[in-house]
């Protein structure tokens, strides 16, 4: 165990006995790490998971399929609905009860998070009564933490925030440490008086 003051402080060594019986020895380890898992207090609990069937080579479902059981081992409680059409991620984000959720996770491309991140900034605005058609107004943060887990064509943004375009890497990311690390977007403001409003942003 480090001491006080040291480089090494947050780390601590914690020696775990073993079982001479392999199945026994499993069984304490999968135990005993669950219980680590559980301590964390930033981890996710509870998400929301939408899916793009159609993105890049229509392996958005096929995609969840191979992290979800990520998800289950750490015991995190996942919903989940898969898109049907153009801007239906958008319209989902915008009538979202987001105090139910810990976060939401986005199976797909970049055109899904930049669906998403539409709808969220929309809610929020709304919510606390903003006109977003007018010239200047000072915007409302959201307060939900979004996960995207690549499966697109290209996954840009997934590697503008996570480093990986790796959907496994992605989704071990979103239920460990790197849950609690924050990106900044920075927005702009596209308005279309005809269409809808198009929220535009870059990621820090």
């Amino acid at each position: 165990r480090s001491q006080p003051g040291t480089c090494g402080e947050l780390l601590e060594l914690v020696c775990q006995p073993m079982d001479p019986h392999p199945a026994a020895t499993t069984q304490t380890w999968v135990d005993h790490l669950n219980q680590q898992i559980q301590n964390f207090g930033h981890r996710p609990r509870r998400v929301y998971v939408i899916i793009n069937p159609t993105c890049g080579s229509s392996s958005g479902w096929n995609t969840w399929i191979k992290v979800e059981p990520f998800f289950v081992l750490a015991h995190v409680h996942t919903e989940v609905i898969v898109t049907q059409r153009r801007f239906h991620a958008r319209e989902i984000m915008q009538s979202l009860d987001l105090t139910l959720y810990d976060g939401v996770i986005l199976v797909g491309g970049d055109g899904l998070f930049n669906e998403a991140i539409n709808g969220l900034i929309l809610q929020a605005q709304q919510s606390a009564g903003i006109n977003i058609r007018r010239s200047r107004f000072v915007p409302v943060q959201p307060n939900i933490r979004l996960g995207i887990i690549p499966a697109g064509f290209l996954n840009s943004i997934a590697w503008s925030i996570l480093g990986t375009k790796c959907p496994l890497t992605a989704a071990a990311q979103i239920l460990t440490m790197l849950w609690s690390l924050k990106n900044q977007l920075e927005l702009f403001l596209v308005v279309c008086l005809v269409e809808q409003v198009q929220i535009c942003f870059c990621v820090c």
